[in-house]
């Protein structure tokens, strides 16, 4: 609705201007950091070193959760700019190029952090290792509001595209996995399930008896 969008222009004014009034050149430095990490050049080798870890250790259900996380948000970010269209703030700090909704770096910062921490971590490590990744997601998602190169709806969209992405795929995985195990008349923790998923749980339980 046209009110909606005007509310939500407002907000993007006002944090647009605050940006601007609060730039620092430290932190402009550290924020053309965060956005180098989640760019193409390099965000991509961590995704393919990633990938490698898991394939090495012979998780192919966490495998498969990984891949078509990546694959979908990718396909995301570029349908969805098209269908938007929206022109970006002005006086961008660093170089752009497509339109501004969403962002393509909060939703592949948020891919990336919270998509490993779901494929190579179970059990209490996660929840640990989930908290660093949202903050990671977080910083480089506002970074790019400081840089002027998005308004704060393209990161905040862009962020909960991501990480719905990452952490809805993974579990859906792991809940059919369990449903197939118990299917079977099976635990959900058997050994047969370890080449499909690390079994922290099981392993923490482990090291509480002993």
């Amino acid at each position: 609705a046209p009110s909606a969008r005007s509310v939500v222009q407002r907000v993007d004014d006002w944090w647009y201007r605050l940006m601007i009034d609060s730039q620092w050149p430290p932190l402009v430095a550290f924020a053309k950091v965060l956005s180098k990490l989640f760019g193409t050049a390099i965000d991509w080798p961590i995704r393919v070193a990633v990938t490698l870890a898991i394939v090495l250790r012979r998780h192919w259900l966490a495998l498969s959760a990984w891949a078509l996380t990546i694959a979908v948000s990718e396909l995301c970010i570029g349908s969805i700019k098209s269908l938007i269209d929206r022109p970006r703030p002005p006086g961008s700090l660093i170089a752009t190029s497509a339109s501004s909704y969403p962002s393509g770096h909060a939703i592949a910062s948020a891919v990336t952090a919270i998509g490993i921490v779901m494929a190579i971590t179970t059990g209490r490590r996660r929840l640990r290792w989930m908290i660093a990744a949202v903050i990671v997601a977080a910083a480089v998602a506002l970074s790019r509001t400081y840089l002027s190169a998005h308004w704060l709806s393209d990161v905040v969209g862009g962020s909960l595209i991501g990480a719905g992405l990452a952490l809805t795929i993974p579990e859906a995985f792991e809940l059919t996995r369990d449903r197939r195990s118990r299917s079977r008349g099976a635990d959900p923790l058997t050994p047969q399930d370890a080449t499909l998923w690390p079994n922290d749980a099981e392993a923490d339980g482990r090291r509480e008896r002993a």
